[in-house]
């Protein structure tokens, strides 16, 4: 601070994407240091503030680590670039950024078509989501390559990652929507998402699962219940079913005290919203948990699926004995697996490939 100015990140040019800034302590003048349209992270400041080296991307371009002149025109040098030579010659599916406007609120989302789009056929689609307040799931940064970006393109399924108004895009003023009232207008914006995905006539609309963990747990159970117009199936893990058995440090900041929001309370709680879930082939759910989460209590899930059982409703349940909030090891390569069986069967309609169901746990 030799110059009297302070160096820092902010999402202010899109909601998207970190860029660089220092603000003058005199002046209080604003000035972007980063470049173009991508996202910076690792930001690190010369001794003598002359320079910064950050690694940058966006959707379509891979991570470059660069040094970067701090002055009224940037001058970049790219230390390393991890797009590789040959990048080019192949066949890859590549991210596109989206948005919609919803009452005002600009919605970003992150899509991976399939490879070979044909426009005349159907393809199903799998939206992925956390839906936590302040806690986004788009940014415009590079994804890497990966059975994660590959796999479900080159079997003919739509991925789309999504945002809510109150998932941090939108500031203070989408947050407020979360006040007192979870698990409520989150619904409302992807649903939103999915009529806008609707106006293609490639999608097939029923044939649209959903996944997430944790606050994406719940979201997903809420999304194949009060949802289920729009989302069809959906695998929920480690999710709160009612947040009157969550920690009151997170839900209180949101929720107040249960006594002073009676009906925001029982507006969370999934055990009274089965009776709008099928549990057959058209609307159907996978729910996962660990036996040792200290996080999100496993009572969550006994909660839910005693409702569901004493409902009539089928469903799947996998336990993961010893695990905690998240699943690691030679659990989660079950774990991932048998996600990737369940979308076969319900997305695609057949049987995982020998290849997956061959695969070994690791040691």
């Amino acid at each position: 601070m030799k110059e009297g100015s302070i160096y820092y990140t902010a999402r202010k040019e899109v909601s998207t994407r970190n860029d660089v800034y220092k603000v003058s302590l005199k002046t209080k003048k604003i000035t972007r240091l980063s470049f173009g349209e991508y996202n910076f992270t690792s930001v690190s400041i010369s001794p003598d503030n002359k320079h910064f080296v950050a690694q940058y991307s966006n959707s379509v371009t891979p991570t470059r680590l660069a040094v970067v002149s701090i002055g009224k025109k940037p001058v970049e040098k790219v230390i390393a670039d991890s797009k590789g030579e040959k990048f080019d010659e192949y066949k890859l599916a590549i991210p596109e950024m989206l948005s919609i406007t919803v009452d005002g609120y600009v919605l970003p989302a992150q899509v991976i078509w399939p490879l070979d789009l044909d426009s005349t056929k159907k393809y199903p689609v799998l939206v992925s989501m956390y839906g936590g307040p302040n806690a986004g799931t788009v940014m415009d940064t590079w994804k890497g390559i990966s059975e994660k970006t590959q796999w479900w393109a080159n079997e003919g399924v739509i991925q789309i990652a999504i945002d809510h108004r109150a998932s941090g895009h939108c500031g203070k003023e989408g947050l407020n929507f979360l006040h007192r009232n979870l698990l409520n207008i989150e619904l409302v914006d992807y649903i939103e998402w999915i009529k806008e995905l609707h106006k293609r006539p490639f999608v097939n609309r029923d044939k649209v699962g959903i996944t997430g963990f944790s606050y994406g747990g719940s979201m997903t159970m809420l999304a194949c219940t009060a949802g289920n117009d729009y989302f069809k199936y959906g695998i929920a893990g480690g999710g709160v079913y009612d947040w009157g058995l969550y920690d009151s440090h997170y839900t209180e900041r949101y929720m107040d005290h249960p006594q002073d929001n009676p009906d925001g309370y029982a507006n969370t709680r999934m055990m009274l919203k089965v009776d709008r879930y099928k549990g057959d082939s058209t609307n159907y759910v996978k729910i996962t948990h660990g036996t040792s989460d200290d996080n999100v209590h496993m009572q969550n899930t006994l909660h839910l699926i005693n409702a569901m059982q004493d409902s009539g409703k089928q469903f799947d349940l996998m336990i993961y004995p010893g695990e905690f909030h998240g699943y690691r090891g030679k659990k989660s390569f079950h774990s991932t697996t048998g996600d990737y069986i369940f979308w076969y069967k319900h997305l695609l309609g057949k049987e995982a490939p020998k290849v997956l169901l061959d695969a070994k746990q690791p040691k």
